[in-house]
């Protein structure tokens, strides 16, 4: 049994939001699928046509990056390295939001949400410990998730305009 208070309801979580995060892009190909079944064309014509089917490819084609980066945030989670789990959690929520991923947006603010109480004192403690160069190699996968984020958020908006 575990130490952590609540651990089994947040370990669960993790691997749901995971999980998820894994299907995303089956259910993003099988509606592309069914778009290029309905019309006749090919897929490199649908995506050329459809620049925010595109983009919306492309975002669901990240989430399972997110799912890998959760896992290392869940075993620093587990190893009491909550300074690490939170200011990635906040990262990958930037991120999710930028590409405007329902599923992950929600799935890590649930996340942040439930580690917050606990975590929050620690990120000071974690950002004096690591220091700057620290902090941004162990919050490089979510600038990395940032920066993917912001190319989708950049095309959505070229698109709209």
């Amino acid at each position: 049994m575990s130490m952590r208070k609540g651990a089994d309801w947040t370990d669960r979580l993790f691997t749901t939001v995971e999980v998820v995060l894994c299907v995303v892009p089956i259910l993003v190909v099988a509606i592309l699928w069914a778009s290029v079944s309905a019309s006749g064309a090919d897929l490199t014509s649908t995506l050329r046509e459809n620049p925010s089917m595109t983009v919306s490819f492309l975002a669901a084609m990240a989430q399972p990056l997110v799912a890998w980066m959760l896992r290392f945030v869940h075993d620093h989670h587990v190893d009491g390295d909550d300074g690490y789990a939170l200011a990635n959690l906040v990262g990958l929520f930037c991120g999710e939001l930028l590409m405007q991923s329902l599923p992950g947006a929600v799935g890590c603010g649930l996340l942040m949400w439930r580690m917050w109480r606990g975590g929050a004192g620690e990120l000071g403690e974690w950002k004096g410990r690591r220091g700057l160069g620290g902090v941004l190699a162990d919050v490089s996968g979510a600038i990395v998730i940032i920066a993917i984020g912001a190319l989708c958020a950049f095309c959505t908006w070229r698109i709209g305009a």
